[in-house]
């Protein structure tokens, strides 16, 4: 889980909810997670309106994706990515204020 108020991601047991162990996530506001096809976690991180690929074991921060500075845009106002997945080799993220959906391709 990503708990964006700890500014951490916390590895549970999926049957009681127990903390197995956590790290820190990166930057100040993260959000969705998703697993790479080879096995590494991506993090959404609003703030930077960016992906971090990490290492789930250790935390360690393997590759940043930025979004362009202008884009995804609505109305005027450049969007905050939120929520997130891993599709087909695609992010999938969502916006909070707009509830809209896009995709960027895995770098």
């Amino acid at each position: 889980m990503a708990v964006p108020p700890a500014v951490a991601i916390y590895v549970v047991n999926p049957a009681n909810g127990a903390v197995l162990r956590s790290f820190p996530a990166p930057g100040v506001r993260p959000h969705g997670l998703g697993w790479d096809p080879d096995g590494s976690l991506w993090c959404t991180e609003s703030i930077y309106r960016s992906f971090f690929k990490m290492n789930p074991k250790t935390g360690e921060i393997l590759k940043q994706m930025i979004l362009p500075a202008n884009a995804p845009e609505v109305d005027g106002l450049v969007q905050v990515p939120h929520g997130m997945t891993i599709w087909d080799r695609q992010i999938w993220f969502c916006v909070a204020e707009t509830g809209e959906v896009y995709k960027t391709p895995l770098a």
